[in-house]
């Protein structure tokens, strides 16, 4: 998949992934632990009225990126 983003700080949020028909929406906030922000929230929303729209596109998929940071064992 293709991944574009605009160089602007807000948009880098929401990372674009375009394949044929597909679009991946990737949350990159990973030192927030990618909860969303204002930004996020308007970006998304932007995507997906102008997905909405477009006839090319049959899937939006919501991703995120993560980093364990740290491991924790529960003994069940």
């Amino acid at each position: 998949m293709a991944s574009f983003s605009s160089g602007d700080g807000q948009e880098d949020q929401v990372l674009v992934e375009e394949k044929s028909f597909v679009r991946a929406l990737v949350l990159n906030r990973p030192k927030q632990l990618n909860a969303l922000s204002y930004d996020m929230i308007s970006r998304l929303l932007e995507l997906f009225l102008v997905y909405e729209k477009d006839s090319n596109v049959k899937l939006v998929i919501l991703k995120v990126h993560c980093f364990i940071q740290s491991i924790f064992f529960y003994d069940c």
